[in-house]
């Protein structure tokens, strides 16, 4: 089961920019694994949120914006099981969107 893990600062997502971003996410890990775009197969896709504290993160030696493009400070962290997916599924994964 691929897990989603983005890490934001707070108040920087609110609960609808997080539904639309966990739909995204997940369509483009559907696509990208090759998987049914059914009710079962999207149980297996998660995406779970990670909000830090402003002043957490800190980009170029700095707290500021200055190393840090539009839209801002976003990780995003996919970790799949081993074995889950063939070398074929892999290579599309930076390719999703």
């Amino acid at each position: 089961m691929p897990i989603m893990k983005v890490y934001y600062g707070a108040s920087d997502l609110d609960e609808t920019s997080k539904a639309d971003l966990a739909r995204k996410l997940t369509d483009a890990m559907i696509r990208m694994e090759g998987g049914a775009n059914t009710r079962g197969g999207r149980a297996f896709a998660w995406v779970l949120f990670d909000e830090f504290a402003q002043g957490d993160w800190w980009a170029g030696g700095e707290i500021g914006n200055d190393y840090v493009s539009p839209p801002g400070r976003f990780l995003v962290q996919v970790k799949i099981p081993e074995g889950y997916m063939n070398a074929a599924h892999k290579s599309e994964a930076p390719r999703a969107r």
